[in-house]
Order: C-alpha cells, then sequence, then structure tokens
C-alpha cells in the first residue's frame, strides 16, 4: 500500500499526501512547493509517507505493552539484583 501512495507522490504530490495524512499543514504545505517546483513537492511527499509511517509503527508498538511498561522493567530489575 506504501509503495501505491509513493506512486502517487510522484505522479500528483498534493495527492499522495492527502491520502496518508489528509488537509492539513503537511497538505498545504506540499500544494505550496509543488507550485513553486515539482521536485520539492515530491521530496516532502515522500518524507511525509515515511515519516507518518515511522509514527503509526512507534505508536503500534506502544499499544502492545501492556500497562505503562514498568510491569517489564520491574522483573528484569529484580533479576539483577536490585
Amino acid at each position: 500500500m506504501e509503495l501505491l501512495k509513493i506512486i502517487i507522490v510522484i505522479i500528483l504530490p498534493p495527492l499522495g499526501v492527502f491520502l496518508q495524512v489528509g488537509i492539513g499543514k503537511h497538505f498545504w504545505l506540499n500544494l505550496v512547493l509543488t507550485l513553486l517546483g515539482y521536485i520539492p513537492g515530491i521530496v516532502h511527499g515522500v518524507w511525509v509517507i515515511a515519516k507518518t509511517n515511522d509514527r503509526s509503527n512507534c505508536r503500534s508498538k506502544r499499544n502492545n505493552l501492556s500497562g505503562s511498561g514498568y510491569d517489564r522493567i520491574i522483573p528484569i530489575f529484580l533479576q539483577m539484583g536490585g
């Protein structure tokens, strides 16, 4: 799916950014960059797709931890003799 979004960003950068993050500051910035120069719009669009995927991966990893995370740290600390 991400490959398809990157292909869309190469063809029409604001559309790819819209599909990734919706209408917001990144969309409008990408629209201006695309109007000023096609290449800056592509670079920004690829960056937005890569960055939002990074954040969603971090969120999903964080959500997989139960509780606040201390329930995993404390047993390790106790095993080390602390």
